[in-house]
């Protein structure tokens, strides 16, 4: 593919720093300028599938991850004191605009595994107050005898991606839990702009509540 659009450089990233990335990065100066950037300058392009299965690119500015990183930390009430489990990959819009744009924007802490692993993320879950996860992940957790209201105790915020949940997952994460999952919903050319609240989501099967994250 970089032969095919003449691209000179592509760099790779391993989940233990190894990689021609961190190679060129480690023969690199840490000292070096910073260039200015401005809200209309492209930032990334991020690709989703179509309908029909049809990879398409879409081109965000710099403008747009900062407009919905402080939209979902005012939204979420996220501060310097949180700290994010963050699970999910950095190349998915959920990943990056929510995992870390905004821990990084509000000062938050964030503990980022290279993969799932669900007695990994067992034992972490007391030590922080948001966890980013999918479907998958919250069927492998429920799985688990550790989960409970004592281990999910800190956590403020259970958020998930990537389609919705089953109704008798999400009942019964909050019947061991006591916390109601949050799903996120969103199109990639506008990162994050909704949310769904389940706010009417009770005890029968009801449609998600669709609103919107705040927009300045």
């Amino acid at each position: 593919m970089a032969q095919r659009f003449d691209i000179h450089h592509v760099l790779t990233l391993g989940t233990h720093h190894n990689g021609t990335f961190a190679i060129h990065g480690s023969k690199g100066s840490d000292q070096f300028p910073i260039v200015e950037c401005h809200p209309d300058d492209p930032a990334v392009i991020p690709y989703r599938s179509d309908a029909k299965g049809q990879q398409s690119g879409s081109l965000l500015s710099h403008g747009n991850l900062l407009s919905v990183a402080q939209n979902i930390i005012q939204a979420w009430h996220i501060t310097d004191q949180d700290i994010v489990l963050h699970t999910v990959p950095m190349f998915q819009a959920y990943g990056l605009s929510i995992g870390c744009h905004c821990a990084l924007l509000a000062g938050a802490s964030m503990i980022w595994l290279p993969s799932f692993n669900v007695d990994t993320v067992l034992a972490s879950l007391p030590r922080c107050t948001i966890f980013t996860g999918t479907p998958s992940s919250y069927e492998k957790l429920l799985q688990k005898s550790g989960l409970g209201r004592v281990s999910t105790q800190n956590i403020r915020l259970f958020l998930s991606d990537t389609g919705s949940l089953p109704d008798h997952m999400f009942h019964d994460f909050e019947a061991r839990t006591g916390h109601r999952i949050l799903e996120c919903s969103g199109i990639t050319e506008s990162t994050h702009i909704t949310t769904a609240g389940n706010a009417n989501r009770h005890e029968t099967r009801t449609p998600h509540d669709k609103r919107l994250v705040p927009n300045p």
